[in-house]
């Protein structure tokens, strides 16, 4: 088999592979089971565990067990991989059945996964937390949990012990006390996704430090090209500061924005920087971006 998970073991013989699936129909899994009963080698699983080395997917869809396998660095290929393999009628090389549309961190993480073996562990959000998450989020708890846990972040379930409120969009559960910074379940689903985190990282080293991400309450003066504090992450529209919670009023808005331009399958505008281009009218105007770049 050709997977670097295929390392001989001390006996001689092959360790054993475990494989989960995601995005499949049910003909699609029974096919699975039915090429892995032929060619050997695999042991199927429900859900992505720390066992787990390869993960099947119809497509490149976001799903709680893909952000198992990408967090954990492991295979994540496309159902064409069965086919093919079953085809040929032994285990072909994984890499050009690779799941890469789906972010790039797919392949980052699997390399990184390859090169530091049972040592590598995500640090996405290991300088951050603690977390609390809301039992309300529309994502299970237990999941959100899991998945920050997998990142090396710190949770708690004490809220007021909390640094981060994981919260949906609803005012009763965005009450936070001084100091607390409010994200919403997508943040986190985002994140992991392009394992970057920017936007938030420019909010964390201005709060470490007693500081907020700038409000803007009228037209400044000086070049700027920034991150401001407004973004629309809590509802697609709704600008709010998150530096003061309050909403965002002052119309200053470059031509055609916010527009909330969808980057790939997964990533819309909801951060907003202030910018001046002069040759293209732009001056000292907000307009809506990633919240990953």
């Amino acid at each position: 088999m050709a997977s670097q998970y295929n390392h001989g073991a001390s006996n001689g013989q092959q360790e054993r592979q475990y494989l989960a699936t995601t995005n499949l129909h049910t003909e699609q899994a029974a096919f699975v089971k039915e090429a892995i009963e032929k060619l050997d080698g695999f042991v199927i699983e429900q859900d992505v565990t720390d066992n787990t080395t390869h993960l099947v997917s119809l497509e490149p869809r976001r799903t709680i067990n893909l952000l198992r396998a990408l967090v954990r660095g492991l295979w994540i290929v496309r159902y064409d991989w069965i086919v093919e393999s079953f085809r040929a009628r032994r285990w072909l090389p994984e890499e050009q059945f690779e799941v890469r549309d789906f972010s790039m961190a797919v392949q980052i993480n699997r390399s990184e996964r390859q090169a530091f073996g049972s040592q590598y562990r995500s640090e996405l959000f290991a300088d951050y937390g603690p977390f609390w998450v809301s039992p309300s989020c529309a994502v299970p708890a237990r999941q959100l949990r899991e998945l920050l846990l997998l990142c090396r972040a710190k949770v708690t379930g004490n809220k007021l012990k909390s640094k981060y409120l994981v919260v949906e969009n609803d005012h009763s559960a965005r009450a936070s006390v001084d100091g607390q910074i409010l994200v919403t379940p997508l943040w986190i689903l985002d994140s992991i996704t392009v394992n970057k985190l920017n936007w938030y990282q420019a909010v964390e080293y201005c709060r470490s430090r007693g500081m907020f991400l700038v409000t803007i309450y009228n037209k400044p003066n000086g070049i700027l090209h920034m991150w401001i504090s407004a973004n629309d992450l809590g509802q697609e529209g709704q600008f709010y500061w998150a530096s003061t919670g309050e909403r965002l009023t002052f119309n200053r808005w470059t031509p055609n924005e916010p527009n909330n331009l969808q980057h790939d399958a997964c990533t819309y505008e909801d951060c907003v920087v202030l910018e001046r281009y002069l040759p293209s009218g732009v001056n000292y105007t907000f307009d809506d971006r990633p919240c990953k770049i």
